[in-house]
């Protein structure tokens, strides 16, 4: 098998297991119902989700290196690699984002909705901006499936990309100066 083969292949399967654990992740949110709009949980499942993007890429980047590249790795192509497997992992979680905002009834968001306008209410922020954040929220029930899935897509690819910068640091190798065969 050839190079691009093989890095194309690793980079689907550490996409895959990037999207396999964000589509678990998101069904038992929908299968317990957990309030996505509060204060708390939006920033825990952002944290929890860089959390093993960068696992799976520091991991998968580092197999990676050592199978096939030596133990060798300029950031390049480290970042390179990272974001290929960013790459796959969004393409998998916009096809089940599609499949489930098609199927899902997102009705049993309304009272988290409603919970989350009231709690802007008694929080003192303006009528206009009040009403600006209502209007926004309601698109959730009107965007066509489609549209989300995209608008998912990329602020998981968005996501993946900042997180390989930062991963690529840790996965690049590069060649010791002086071998200790030279002397």
């Amino acid at each position: 098998m050839d190079n691009k083969n093989i890095f194309f292949i690793s980079a689907l399967k550490n996409g895959a297991y990037i999207a396999g654990i964000q589509i678990l992740f998101s069904m038992v949110l929908y299968i317990f119902e957990i309030n996505i709009l509060n204060f708390i949980t939006p920033i825990l499942i952002l944290l929890v989700t860089i959390l093993f993007i960068s696992t799976i890429q520091t991991v998968g980047g580092k197999a990676f290196r050592i199978s096939y590249l030596g133990d060798e790795m300029t950031y390049g192509k480290a970042y390179v690699f990272l974001l290929t497997i960013g790459a796959f992992s969004t393409v998998f979680v916009g096809i089940y984002d599609f499949i489930y905002y098609l199927t899902a009834d997102l009705s049993y968001l309304k009272p988290m909705v409603e919970e989350f306008i009231i709690n802007l209410e008694n929080s003192g922020i303006p009528d206009d901006s009040l009403q600006e954040i209502y209007e926004n929220t309601q698109k959730i029930y009107t965007t066509p499936p489609f549209q989300m899935a995209i608008k998912s897509m990329t602020n998981f690819m968005t996501m993946n990309a900042v997180v390989a910068l930062i991963v690529a640091i840790f996965v690049k190798k590069k060649k010791p100066i002086f071998e200790e065969d030279e002397f």
